[in-house]
């Protein structure tokens, strides 16, 4: 073994804890790292989603595509045809212009609160909200595009005292795809081809 290591042994030993030095918590562990689950409670993710399989608790209906302000959707429907959620890939116009995709929660206002919490199985969001229906509308390329697109079982939304669990649509990920423009992306020429 190096001597150098052993050096360093002491000091190694007492930033983990071990027989109480400085880097120890009170009961002589490891602190906690900021953000973590030990430190924000079970209570922070008693609403992840951890199945690619929609559960029990997803709501009956199903995704129809439509429209929402002349622009094209994927809408959850009940099953006595109640319009839920809907996602629509807002076109911007332009050809270097990015396109946008809305999701939208059909809540009562008076149900909500300042923000919705959207929960599926490729990740969560939060994002302050007002009014009736919630709309969330973010770049087509957003990280919250991004997970709805890969979003597989349920999606789970929070806002207030609404509450709700949707199947994710099974061809949202293509839907979303199509709402970005392609982007080509040219290759620098070599030196080899001059």
């Amino acid at each position: 073994m190096s001597k150098h290591w052993l050096a360093a042994l002491p000091l190694v030993l007492a930033a983990c804890g071990s027989g109480g030095g400085a880097g120890a918590g009170p009961d002589g562990t490891m602190p906690v790292p900021p953000g973590s689950q030990a430190e924000l409670g079970d209570a922070e993710f008693a609403n992840a989603i951890i199945s690619t399989e929609t559960s029990e608790n997803a709501l009956e209906g199903s995704w129809s595509e439509g429209s929402i302000s002349g622009n094209d959707a994927l809408i959850f429907s009940d099953v006595e045809e109640n319009e839920q959620v809907a996602v629509a890939c807002i076109e911007n116009g332009g050809e270097r212009d990015m396109n946008s995709v809305t999701f939208r929660w059909y809540v009562d206002a008076e149900d909500t609160g300042d923000s919705v919490d959207i929960f599926t199985s490729a990740g969560a969001k939060s994002f302050g909200v007002s009014g009736s229906p919630v709309d969330v509308t973010v770049s087509a390329a957003d990280p919250f595009a991004v997970m709805l697109a890969a979003a597989r079982g349920d999606i789970r939304l929070n806002s207030g005292a609404a509450s709700l669990v949707v199947p994710a649509a099974e061809g949202m990920g293509d839907f979303i795809n199509t709402c970005r423009p392609d982007y080509v992306v040219e290759a620098p020429e070599s030196e080899d081809e001059e």
